[in-house]
């Protein structure tokens, strides 16, 4: 008559042949962990720390000698104090459970496949229940022979806890389904824990914050990360076992004994990597471009940044640039990539087409030409990705066949999923300081190459082996590898409001941070202050930069400028930067093309005009004896290599960049 008011509870056989019922709110406290032998293979146990004065430990060390022989000797002492702050935890939850050290790390926290293989071996010889990883590899070269250890060890029914990485990325043992995987967060309460299944299978998260941990030299020391979650569990594990839960029994256990509200947990550097980790496009491998425009000039300029191949090139008939060399067009080189003209014949070898704008030649067809060519894209079966926005209702069922066809349909869209996901999160990391120079790029007017600029510095700082972080608001951003898309630009579709671009922005570049990059570059669109307040339409204002500029809150600038522009205009736009976004300008960008306005009275034109190598050098060194910033112009490679090494230069003084060997 009592168990009406138990709302959940299952039915588990024991080890002495006799069935207990566990309750929701099971009281693991009363257990101790008595009889349950737990093998920790880490870096040894520092046996002088008080925590361990009434426990029973005994172990062994494992290591290479100058044969590559595996030599067993007694001595376990810890060097390190990974392995003791492991031991402490489990000591502290399951006082009376009986430890066996195996050290494999002698110095650092890193052994041979071979070393890890051996230990569990000898952890399944001596008999135990429980083996503790806090350990892993994101390697699977030697992946085999630790399968068939970890088989071992489940055949013998020996509970297998293993941490997973840091970095949220598939590491082993822990991704192997015969262990229990276990994440870090912001756990409280000394038996608490979590459980989602992701695409991996089950994964617990204990707590993995900044805590306590029991150390050799000092006796203590706070620390965080997913190694020291893995002993929570195995405390736990020690006491369901202590209580008779058989082995077969305790995965599922635990599931009901666990919270499931994953969402309530705060924010640990693993879990943070495993919840925002960024869908990447390694769908496309073989791409037509269509049609062939201004924004589809940087693919083709910058291939080296791709990770798919350019099959063909496509464009719209009537333009006269049929069998044309695509790189004769852009930059005076063959490439050996000619245009064709028959949409249908050019995807046909192609898995994606890439759709660039194409709403100018819709209105001089007066048709929707980005209907019908994603059409015929989606109804030949080819992936697409889109620089225009596809949310309007006209697309929708088209999307549907795509989505009914297993075809990945992708465009820029910062929309309600984004906002959701920073309202989740953004209040775990929003204290967090970034650690790299931030560097942004602003210009003073659209078309001006600053798209250009940043895949030119990208590439050049790569090829020195920087790693970069990269948010772009070009909608093609992502086709580069460039972290995070914030669609600025032309069609960009942005779906929050502009009050809110500062603190969603703040959130992308702290997620780009936690990739641990060495410099996060940001790119703006169009001006940051306009000519004049009333004599531009209202779409044109610079509020949308202004914006983007507090948001990414950069240290240093570069300011990209048109031969055009006064020096007085330049000038302020170079004051906005440094008061707004309170960063120092470092260089300024200009390339050959200056802006001509033709026309008269209300109807004008705005033109491109390349101008002479003479006038160039006239403005650049107008420019520089004005400011006392270097002017450079990036369509040339010398200009670039000149730009990227005063960067360099620049930020690792001032702001930390550290200096990193360069490719030859």
């Amino acid at each position: 008559m009592y168990l009406k008011h138990i709302r959940r509870f299952i039915i588990i056989p024991c080890r002495k042949k006799v069935f207990k019922i566990i309750l929701n709110n099971f009281d693991l406290s009363k257990q101790t962990g008595e009889g349950v032998k737990v093998a920790i293979i880490d870096s040894g146990i520092n046996m002088t720390h008080k925590i361990f004065k009434n426990t029973r430990v005994k172990g062994c060390s494992l290591k290479l000698n100058s044969k590559e022989e595996i030599i067993i000797s007694k001595n376990f002492d810890d060097n390190i104090g990974h392995g003791t702050a492991t031991a402490g935890i489990i000591v502290r939850k399951a006082p009376n459970v009986e430890l066996f050290i195996i050290k494999i790390f002698q110095e650092k926290l890193k052994c041979n496949h071979r070393i890890l293989v051996k230990a569990i071996e000898v952890a399944i010889n001596k008999d135990v229940d429980i083996i503790n990883l806090s350990l892993g590899t994101t390697e699977e070269k030697n992946l085999k022979e630790i399968k068939r250890i970890i088989n071992i060890a489940e055949e013998n029914k020996i509970n297998i806890i293993s941490s997973e990485s840091n970095t949220g990325h598939v590491s082993y043992p822990a991704s192997l389904k015969n262990t229990i995987r276990v994440g870090g967060g912001d756990v409280r309460g000394k038996f608490n824990f979590y459980y989602q299944r992701d695409s991996l299978g089950d994964r617990f998260i204990c707590r993995g914050d900044r805590q306590k941990l029991c150390w050799t030299v000092p006796e203590y020391i706070f620390l965080d990360g997913t190694s020291f979650a893995a002993p929570h569990m195995s405390a736990c594990v020690s006491l369901l076992l202590d209580y008779g839960i058989k082995t077969e029994d305790i995965k599922k256990t635990l599931i009901f004994l666990s919270n499931k509200n994953i969402k309530e947990l705060k924010y640990t550097n693993s879990l943070m990597y495993r919840v925002l980790k960024k869908e990447n496009i390694k769908w496309i491998k073989q791409a037509t471009v269509f049609p062939f425009n201004k924004e589809m000039h940087s693919l083709l300029n910058f291939k080296e940044l791709l990770d798919f191949k350019i099959k063909n090139v496509c464009d719209i008939k009537g333009k006269g640039t049929k069998g044309k060399d695509t790189g004769m067009i852009i930059r005076g080189k063959e490439n050996g990539l000619l245009i064709q003209t028959k949409f249908k014949e050019a995807i046909k070898d192609s898995d994606t087409v890439i759709l660039g704008h194409l709403e100018k030649i819709s209105n001089i067809y007066n048709e929707d030409i980005l209907f019908k060519y994603l059409k015929i894209s989606i109804e030949s079966g080819k992936n697409v990705f889109s620089f225009s926005s596809l949310t309007n209702k006209k697309y929708s069922k088209l999307l549907e066949l795509a989505k009914k066809n297993n075809q990945i349909i992708k465009y820029p869209l910062i929309n309600e999923d984004n906002w959701k996901e920073y309202e989740d999160y953004y209040r775990y990391i929003k204290n967090e300081k970034i650690k790299v120079p931030i560097l942004g790029i602003f210009g003073t007017s659209s078309n001006q190459g600053k798209f250009t600029t940043q895949l030119a510095i990208r590439n050049k700082l790569q090829e020195y082996n920087y790693k970069v972080g990269q948010i772009g608001t070009e909608p093609h951003s992502e086709l580069f590898g460039i972290d995070e898309t914030f669609p600025l630009g032309f069609q960009g579709d942005i779906k929050i409001p502009i009050d809110n671009y500062i603190s969603y922005l703040d959130y992308i570049i702290k997620k780009v941070a936690l990739k641990k990059p060495d410099i996060i570059i940001a790119g703006s669109q169009s001006g940051i202050i306009p000519y004049g307040i009333y004599t531009i339409p209202r779409d044109n204002y610079t509020l949308p930069s202004i914006a983007f500029l507090m948001g990414i809150n950069a240290d240093a600038y570069i300011l990209t400028v048109n031969p055009s522009d006064s020096l007085k205009y330049i000038e302020e736009s170079l004051k906005a930067l440094e008061f707004i976004g309170k960063g120092k300008v470092i260089a300024i960008s200009m390339g050959r093309i200056s802006k001509k306005k033709v026309g008269f009275n209300t109807s004008e034109l705005i033109i491109n005009e390349k101008i002479s190598a003479d006038d160039y050098f006239i403005k650049k060194n107008k420019i520089e004896n004005k400011f006392n910033i270097p002017v450079f112009d990036t369509y040339y490679n010398n200009d670039v290599y000149n730009l990227v090494e005063h960067i360099i230069h620049s930020l690792s003084y001032s702001q930390g960049l550290k200096e990193v060997s360069k490719s030859e």
